[in-house]
């Protein structure tokens, strides 16, 4: 959920919450849902640092459950032009066939114009050795409320089952248009690479979605 949210404010504390409706579960190249999914967070911030829950729903074959939940805090900051993001995500599930799992993801974006921004993001879960890199450029159009943005990734991983692991790539490129303050819809195409290890990564998907944030 990329949306701005409006924040209410109360003692130095915002909270946020919102929900979205997407045509695919897309992450790093694999689908993890057959049509439709849905998400909800709830988040509180204060003073750069933040904390939040949701819940995104999946298809048991595809994810191992029928719903991913998952809690995170981190603590975000900027100086002049460049802008850093620390966090530290727990993800569970609602099936025994997924196992839980841990990431931190260490964010640094800076701002090329006021209109363009460049994005390095690395994270990485002790329990899959997974390690993820990616680079993302983002557009702010002169069209009010109109936004493209693009990102490449790779990922290399042992899935939690020790060597050796298994690379791959994925990329997308999409656009987002604020129809309200709070009303965001998108549509991104997600593709991804495995090198014939037959991995099971998407071979290329348009996603559409709805967001709404308060």
């Amino acid at each position: 959920m990329t949306a701005a949210p409006i924040a209410a404010s109360a003692e130095g504390v915002s909270l946020s919450y919102g929900l979205s409706v997407a045509s695919e579960y897309v992450s790093q190249g694999f689908e993890y849902s057959d049509g439709a999914t849905f998400g909800t967070y709830v988040e509180a911030a204060m003073s750069g640092a933040y904390a939040g829950i949701y819940a995104q729903s999946g298809d048991a074959a595809l994810l191992g459950a029928s719903v991913e939940y998952g809690v995170y805090l981190g603590y975000g900051n900027t100086i002049g032009a460049f802008s850093y993001d620390l966090n530290y995500n727990y993800y569970w599930y609602n099936d025994s066939a997924a196992d839980d799992l841990t990431e931190v993801v260490a964010t640094g974006t800076y701002a090329l114009s006021d209109a363009v921004y460049a994005s390095l993001r690395y994270g990485y879960l002790p329990e899959f050795n997974q390690s993820d890199i990616s680079a993302s450029i983002d557009y702010y159009t002169n069209v009010p409320g109109l936004a493209v943005a693009a990102t490449y990734g790779q990922v290399d991983s042992d899935f939690g089952f020790g060597p050796p692991s298994f690379q791959w790539t994925y990329w997308s490129i999409g656009a987002s248009y604020a129809i309200a303050d709070n009303v965001t819809l998108d549509v991104t195409w997600h593709d991804a690479d495995d090198d014939g290890q037959f991995l099971g990564v998407t071979d290329g998907i348009a996603v559409f979605s709805f967001m709404l944030d308060f």
